[in-house]
């Protein structure tokens, strides 16, 4: 039947729960997540919303609270208060009038651009475990690691089963899957519900020249990711880089991300038993369960950033990693459609 795989940030404690089979999402081109191996580019000042108070500002004026009266230092107090609490309450509080709105907006701001960095995968350990694996790669977990896992554990008779099986780390890691936090974002899911209130409140007909995009309750990592920032250039060449080995694999072609993917999977996936659900050699198959970069530090980038960062010597593997997955993709029906057109590398 075969086995389902889990992505895994282990600094970060999110996974994206079960792929599936490896058959079943190996050829899947999946660019949200060499999305999220990108470090975010932050803006560096959110655009200004355009105003039409009038309409508005003139009803305040005649109907202000006690709370509208209050000088911006303590509005900028209750502020910083709600939002130590949940951002989603801040948002409600800015959301009464033009007034805290306008004063909010740099907290808002800031705190928002603090999350593109939270969701972004980029330098973290990631490893794609099977469910049948039975060991970890060698030096996974750290002593911390393994601290702050035993933390999560839900009660001590967990604990004590832990360390009277053959592979603790190995167990305590698959107990803790099933705690991490999705990778999907809630965040954005919390805030994507307020938007028909924020319009009746910000929009159209009462004091917002314009209608309300989503980018003004919640910052959409795709808006802020090197593929889509206005200053990255649009014939560049992407690359995967292991910073913890100091190797990558580059593309030839520019201005495509096409195959990192899978030529990321095909290094980080990690089990004993190669059933992969996929056709191809036993040998190839046992290549691939045993990734070579699995739980190193992994990000992708342009060449060009590459270059400018660049402080000690870095190894080419592009060529030796891509004959494993091309000979994949000739074995593989589904593949023929979607990786091989990607080529050449």
């Amino acid at each position: 039947m075969g086995q389902d795989w889990n992505l895994t940030n282990v600094d970060k404690l999110t996974s994206f729960k079960s792929w599936g089979k490896m058959g079943e999402f190996f050829w899947e081109e999946q660019q949200n997540f060499i999305d999220r191996l990108t470090a975010p580019v932050n803006p560096a000042e959110w655009p200004h919303l355009v105003l039409n108070k009038d309409k508005r500002s003139a009803a305040v004026a005649q109907t202000a609270t006690l709370l509208t009266k209050l000088p911006i230092e303590l509005l900028l107090a209750i502020a910083k208060e709600l939002l130590e609490e949940n951002f989603l309450d801040l948002l409600w509080f800015a959301m009464t009038c033009v007034k805290i709105w306008e004063v909010t907006e740099d907290i808002r701001f800031e705190y928002l651009r603090s999350r593109l960095q939270e969701r972004s995968w980029a330098g973290s350990r990631i490893i794609c475990l099977g469910n049948y694996a039975e060991d970890l790669p060698q030096g996974l977990l750290s002593e911390e690691d393994v601290r702050k896992l035993q933390e999560m554990e839900e009660d001590d008779e967990d604990k004590d089963e832990a360390e009277n099986e053959d592979n603790a780390e190995l167990s305590l890691l698959n107990r803790s899957l099933t705690r991490y936090p999705l990778a999907f974002d809630w965040f954005g899911r919390e805030c994507d519900a307020l938007i028909p209130d924020a319009r009746y409140l910000l929009g159209g007909d009462y004091w917002c020249a314009g209608p309300l995009g989503k980018a003004w309750l919640s910052l959409n990592l795709v808006n802020f990711t090197l593929r889509h920032a206005p200053s990255t250039p649009r014939m560049d060449r992407w690359m995967l880089r292991n910073l913890t080995k100091k190797e990558f694999v580059i593309r030839s072609k520019e201005g495509t991300s096409g195959g990192l993917l899978q030529v990321l999977l095909s290094l980080i996936s990690w089990s004993n038993d190669s059933s992969i659900s996929m056709v191809c050699d036993e040998a190839d198959a046992e290549k691939l369960i045993r990734g070579p970069w699995a739980g190193d530090r992994i990000d992708v980038t342009l060449y060009s950033l590459h270059e400018q960062e660049k402080n000690s010597d870095w190894k080419n593997v592009t060529d030796e990693v891509l004959k494993l997955v091309e000979r994949l993709a000739e074995k593989d029906v589904g593949a023929k459609d979607d990786f091989l057109e990607t080529l050449p590398f």
